[in-house]
C-alpha cells in the first residue's frame, strides 16, 4: 500500500473571487485542484 501525505490548510475566499457565490458543486474544487474541503466556515460558524 502505498501512502499519501497529506496536507490540511485554511483558505480564505475573498468576495470578489470567482469561487464566491458558488456552491461546492458549482467550484468543481477537487476536480480543478485534487484538493478536497473538509469544512466550510462562515461568520465565524462551523456550517
Amino acid at each position: 500500500m502505498k501512502f499519501q501525505k497529506e496536507t490540511v490548510i485554511n483558505v480564505h475566499v475573498a468576495e470578489n473571487s470567482p469561487l464566491a457565490n458558488k456552491t461546492l458543486k458549482e467550484a468543481k474544487i477537487p476536480d480543478e485542484t485534487g484538493m478536497w474541503v473538509l469544512a466550510i466556515r462562515r461568520k465565524g460558524k462551523c456550517i
